[in-house]
């Protein structure tokens, strides 16, 4: 590696959806902390300043959420709204799948059935 130049990310351990190791899927991890670089910069960055990556413009306090479908990022003043639209979410899932388990039909759970049914 040359002198100067910062070290690229090198994944170690891929992850799955469910933040379980596997062969395949997002990748997680690094193999160094801090980057290698050159010592000689004189200019100091700034702090809690919006910041653009890949064109998106990242503020303070801003939460940034990635999982292998891609990514998101909340707005620091939308991130208990958001939080809780994720739990009811996942609650209704979990209760979807417990009911399909059972034996229902996500035409019925789904409401589909009796608005066929209805319209005649």
């Amino acid at each position: 590696m040359r002198r100067g130049r910062s070290r690229r990310f090198r994944p170690q351990v891929p992850l799955r959806g469910d933040g379980r190791a596997s062969g395949s899927g997002p990748q997680g991890g690094a193999r160094s902390r801090r980057p290698r670089c050159d010592n000689t910069k004189r200019v100091r960055g700034s702090l809690d300043v919006p910041v653009r990556v890949g064109g998106t413009t990242l503020g303070p306090g801003d939460v940034v959420v990635l999982d292998a479908d891609g990514g998101v990022v909340v707005a620091r003043d939308r991130v208990a709204d958001v939080a809780a639209a994720a739990t009811a979410r996942i609650e209704r899932e979990s209760g979807l799948r417990a009911r399909l388990a059972a034996g229902a039909h996500s035409y019925d759970l789904h409401g589909m059935r009796a608005e066929d049914e209805s319209a005649g």
